[in-house]
């Protein structure tokens, strides 16, 4: 289903506008006449109902209608079916890894910059995002998509195993050069020392930008999307290879590529240590069972001294072309709303994601709110953590596929089923098939 979620998309490009059925002139209104606003997206959580329950309520001229459309990829699926039959929703919510595909969607999307001057009756200042954050989905000084639910990834792990190790559990390693020693304690101590969740994320593109260290050409396809390559160094090879170490000694169980056996595992108490999302973090601390501390991402010294800021992770907002300007001026004020400090705050506070916006979060410091919940303030403290050239984010073309790719040759890696050189040759081979298909797709 993933890769024929990109080749749609491609079709799309060529059909729009000759396919669109939803007129950019007719105003589509509740019955009661209140201007709608679509939102198609795919997340659960308890927090987006409320906060669209909340704008309804605070006015009485525009109503938000949203529609759960299944996973990200199902939701991303289910947008670009619905552009084809020129039905497409106000908005729509994108993971990150499809930011390089949307952003050659001219025909379709509405760059976020451009929408918001065209028809946002306030001051929308992109200046109020968090600089790691606006970058990634920015192409140049054009915003592309609204910011909403971004995540990181950061370290969780279990004070109480750490105890039981005779480690402190108020301290966690803060380079993988310290590692062996508290994963030998944790081993003897009964524990798997440490489990991965979304791997190529975690492994390949949160280790690069920790050290500065491009794993594409054009930085990462940010100044060239369609000639970017993988390319793959003798830095992430050492770290692999490490990793298998890890691995082969006990220190390192691989249950998921994704996240849920590998979480499952950590909330049983089998596991200390799990690299995951913070927007994972509220689950992770109402824990009973596991007495759950967060920290940092472990760097290599023998890379740099100091390590960078990580990449976000979770989704943002993509504004449809094909409607009117009163449905678009409607649309303006509710994405204005998502970004308030207040809303960001909200859902920051119960669900881990980062406050995007940087006044809700020198709100909460100023607060206290960190000082007596200082995991919370983890990702956030990472993600500001030194931005260089290599750690701003990345823009690449099938990028679905692409993961999927890494985590597929890296399980057979670890299992023995190929040498270190053969994982990275096939994992570049194919990932760059990807990219040539990508960009062939636009001559």
């Amino acid at each position: 289903m993933l890769k024929k979620l990109f080749v749609m998309l491609l079709l799309v490009l060529a059909t729009f506008s000759c396919s669109k059925k939803t007129s950019e002139s007719e105003v589509i209104k509740t019955e009661d006449g209140k201007i709608l606003v679509t939102m198609w997206h795919a997340t659960t959580m308890d927090s987006l109902v409320s906060i669209i329950s909340n704008f309804n309520a605070s006015q009485d001229a525009i109503f938000v209608s949203d529609s759960y459309k299944g996973s990200y990829a199902e939701a991303m699926q289910a947008g670009i079916a619905a552009v084809r039959a020129g039905e497409q929703p106000n908005i729509l919510q994108v993971y990150e890894i499809g930011t390089g595909t949307m952003s050659y969607a001219d025909d379709v999307i509405y760059p976020a910059s451009d929408f918001m001057d065209d028809f946002y009756s306030g001051e929308f200042n992109e200046d109020e995002y968090m600089d790691a954050i606006v970058s990634y989905y920015s192409d140049g000084d054009t915003l592309l998509s609204i910011p909403f639910n971004s995540s990181t990834p950061i370290v969780y792990y279990s004070k109480t195993a750490f105890e039981k190790a005779g480690l402190n559990p108020e301290e966690f390693p803060k380079t993988w050069e310290e590692f062996d020693v508290v994963a030998e304690k944790l081993l003897a101590a009964g524990y798997e020392p440490m489990t991965t969740c979304w791997t190529s994320w975690t492994l390949l593109e949160g280790f690069s930008a920790r050290h500065n260290i491009p794993f594409a050409s054009y930085n990462n396809g940010i100044e060239n999307v369609l000639d970017s390559r993988i390319e793959i160094t003798d830095t992430h090879k050492n770290f692999f290879a490490k990793m298998k170490e890890f691995y082969d000694k006990g220190y390192y169980t691989y249950h998921d590529r994704e996240y849920v056996k590998s979480d499952a595992a950590f909330n049983a108490g089998k596991v200390a240590i799990i690299l995951n999302s913070s927007g994972a973090l509220n689950g992770m601390l109402n824990n009973k069972a596991v007495d759950v501390k967060a920290a940092f991402m472990p760097y290599s010294s023998s890379v740099v001294d100091t390590p960078y800021n990580t990449l976000i992770g979770g989704a943002s907002i993509w504004i449809l072309r094909g409607h009117s300007e009163e449905n678009n001026k409607a649309t303006a004020e509710f994405l204005s709303y998502l970004v308030s400090p207040e809303v960001q705050k909200k859902l920051h506070e119960e669900t881990g994601y980062l406050p995007v916006n940087k006044t809700s979060y020198t709100d909460l410091k100023e607060s206290g709110y960190y000082a007596e919940t200082p995991d919370r303030e983890t990702a956030i403290l990472q993600m500001s953590e030194n931005t260089a050239e290599y750690s701003k984010g990345l823009r690449l073309g099938n990028f679905v596929q692409i993961r999927d790719i890494f985590a597929e040759e890296f399980e057979k890696y670890l299992f023995n089923e190929q040498d270190l050189d053969t994982f990275v040759l096939n994992y570049t081979e194919r990932a760059n098939k990807q990219l040539e298909d990508f960009s062939a797709s636009y001559e």
